[in-house]
């Protein structure tokens, strides 16, 4: 074998196959997005697995203005964040409640994901705020850690989730984002 033979097949070895099948191929990764009307069908289906599986009181409210849209955004975007909520809120008596609703402010776009469940305490919102892997039960949490992540990488460590949460009352997961297509 030929050094650069060799050289080629140590660096392939090292790498995922398709990885370097496309690098050859000099083929461009691209960000999967979907637009939100998409990413809102998709979590009205989901929902609505939920409440087949679980039909207690439980009502889904999303406010969001037209022009937003046909807005390009990472896909599965808020579909973990909901199944986080609804994980919190199916677990309460009472009836469940998870709203979605988006507003513009200081030229940021802030999408709210809000529910009534039961919230997470001081200690495992202060470690998602610092590491962004937490849930309530107290194990990692992929969903909120892998959107958190992926904004992160797509527009910038500036940009991504807040968390706000009262134990026993609920909580409202805040995504901030510009207000512009994802290219």
């Amino acid at each position: 074998l030929s050094s650069h033979l060799l050289k080629f097949m140590m660096y392939l070895k090292s790498k995922p196959l398709l990885l370097v099948c496309l690098n050859l191929y000099g083929i461009i990764w691209k960000i999967p997005v979907a637009t939100l009307q998409e990413e809102l069908q998709q979590v009205q289906r989901y929902m609505t697995i939920q409440n087949i599986a679980f039909p207690e009181n439980s009502a889904m409210n999303i406010n969001v203005p037209p022009e937003f849209l046909q807005m390009n955004l990472p896909v599965f975007l808020f579909q973990p964040l909901v199944e986080n909520s609804g994980n919190m809120v199916f677990n309460k008596e009472n009836e469940c409640y998870i709203s979605i609703s988006c507003q513009l402010e200081n030229e940021l776009l802030h999408f709210l994901v809000a529910d009534n469940g039961s919230g997470m305490s001081q200690e495992q919102l202060k470690t998602f705020q610092c590491s962004g892997k937490t849930s309530p039960k107290g194990h990692h949490s992929i969903g909120l850690a892998n959107v958190n992540q992926r904004l992160h990488s797509y527009y910038g460590e500036e940009y991504g989730l807040l968390v706000e949460s009262i134990p026993g009352e609920g909580t409202i997961i805040d995504i901030v984002l510009l207000p512009q297509p994802l290219i």
